[in-house]
């Protein structure tokens, strides 16, 4: 382990706003803590918060290995990336290479013995465990965390999901963190937090909602049952009880959406969305489907690619190069990049793929936390800049907005009407300073006597009209003349004149 070369690679990176204060807080609580948990918001940054983190430790000798757990694939291979940029080696398979610093795993991973044995040879272990609601106390994952957790000096806890009530983590019982059903964290930095922040520290983008309105016969008991919208206000059908199934509005049957007017209409409406999105970041805006299985997801493909010319491709977990495929897509330029991922749960947690702008809902899971990670997919900035820069802050990031597009199911509306809450929060009239509301006044040109205090224009007033006095004195006594003379005939257009 290279100290130096992780010092420098600190060094050369600059954070985020909430990334300095979380990182001052954790350090502070590990002094005393042997575990911290912090939440932020997705697409926050909280690869970039834990690997810095990590390579402090490193870099000042207080650990010499760091375990990092992850969801899936996809986000174990970014952990790697994300940690190699610090100059700590991280390999996300083959974990019988010697000389490696760290280690990313996923969940299924840490159930591995054989793998654990080859990852968990020091003593000072720095672990990592994100989107941690996965690891719940009855699941087998759950207690593979808990097995390296024992092994561990220091343990740091991620989540992007604020809402989560269900299940229990067994590590965080262990050392109080519940509070009435809710995790507590020690550090929390949210999606309201984050759209309060300035447009260079600001990881987000505003979302905008769509609801498309449905009616469908349940097949069962004949039924027919009716999702809409009454008037621009969308948030008034909010409803967090009503759990009525959302598949009979979804379902599709054939290649042209025959028997689902509002698949169809959704579909639309995220084609436009999409065209005014791609205008805003300079053509690198993809949007997503989320499809309830896979033969529905192929069908969406094919109207998409038929019946609207657009470029569209499925993306499935059943597919072994699924991960490989969402990688390509992230790092590809506009020209090879498709226009639509259509997918079936694979774009769900995790998956950084900033250029994804509009989301179509048409799954049947109405479920909390699928719902806010499949929204949280489209709230990432775009960087629109040519040159790809070292900095982890880019003064060239998209501020165009997210478009997410939904059947209109109070549940559905209610968790959207969560994300609306923090949004209008961001766009209150804030109160200013005296000194911010005279920076803005002198920016809109207000003439200078309305932007100084009284005291400032008094003094002002005091200086000036003796000088003004004595100018209009001299302008009319240097020159009688110029009092009683008669003015001459000023010469006009067309021959006429004007006299005094």
């Amino acid at each position: 382990m290279d100290q130096m070369a992780i010092a420098k690679a600190i060094q050369a990176k600059q954070p985020r706003g909430w990334q300095v204060r979380a990182f001052d807080e954790v350090l502070r609580l590990y002094k005393t803590k042997k575990v911290c948990v912090v939440e932020s918001v997705t697409g926050g940054g909280k690869t970039f918060f834990a690997s810095r983190l990590a390579a402090y430790f490193c870099a000042e000798g207080e650990v010499d290995e760091v375990v990092i757990i992850a969801p899936s694939t996809p986000i174990k291979q970014n952990w790697a990336g994300t940690m190699e940029s610090f100059s700590i080696t991280c390999i996300s398979s083959n974990y019988g290479t010697a000389g490696v610093d760290s280690f990313a795993v996923t969940y299924i991973g840490a159930m591995n013995d054989s793998v654990m044995e080859k990852i968990c040879k020091k003593k000072k272990r720095l672990l990592i465990v994100d989107e941690f609601h996965h690891a719940e106390r009855d699941a087998p994952w759950g207690v593979a965390v808990d097995e390296i957790a024992k092994r561990s000096t220091k343990i740091l806890m991620l989540t992007g999901t604020p809402w989560r009530s269900d299940g229990e983590i067994a590590l965080l019982k262990e050392y109080d963190y519940y509070k009435d059903g809710q995790v507590v964290p020690d550090f929390r930095y949210t999606y309201r937090h984050d759209l309060d922040e300035d447009s260079q520290n600001r990881a987000t983008v505003h979302v905008h909602f769509s609801f498309v309105d449905s009616k469908a016969e349940n097949r069962e008991t004949g039924e027919v049952v009716e999702l809409k919208i009454d008037g621009e206000d969308w948030t008034k059908v909010a409803d967090e009880e009503d759990k009525r199934p959302l598949g009979i509005h979804v379902g599709i049957k054939d290649q042209r959406l025959s028997n689902n007017l509002m698949a169809r209409t959704m579909v639309a409406l995220g084609i436009s969305k999409l065209e005014v999105a791609k205008h805003e970041t300079k053509g690198r805006a993809i949007g997503l489907v989320v499809a309830r299985n896979i033969r529905e997801a192929r069908l969406l493909a094919s109207y998409l690619t038929e019946f609207h010319d657009q470029r569209a491709e499925v993306i499935a977990s059943d597919d072994d190069s699924a991960s490989e495929r969402l990688l390509q897509i992230r790092k590809a330029n506009r020209c090879d990049s498709p226009d639509w991922i259509v997918s079936v749960g694979m774009v769900s947690e995790g998956v950084d793929i900033p250029q994804i702008k509009v989301i179509v809902y048409l799954s049947a899971i109405m479920t909390l936390l699928y719902l806010v990670q499949v929204i949280g997919r489209c709230m990432r900035r775009i960087n629109i800049s040519k040159s790809s820069s070292a900095q982890y802050i880019d003064n060239a990031a998209s501020e165009s907005p997210g478009y997410v597009i939904m059947p209109a199911h109070p549940f559905l509306v209610w968790v959207a009407s969560k994300f609306e809450e923090d949004k209008q929060y961001s766009l209150r009239e804030r109160p200013m300073s005296p000194a911010a509301r005279r920076k803005r006044r002198l920016a809109r040109g207000t003439p200078l006597g309305h932007v100084l205090s009284a005291r400032q224009s008094g003094l002002i007033r005091q200086l000036l009209l003796p000088l003004l006095l004595h100018c209009q004195l001299r302008l009319l006594f240097s020159d009688p003349r110029r009092k009683f003379a008669r003015p001459r005939a000023l010469p006009l257009h067309h021959g006429h004149q004007l006299r005094g």
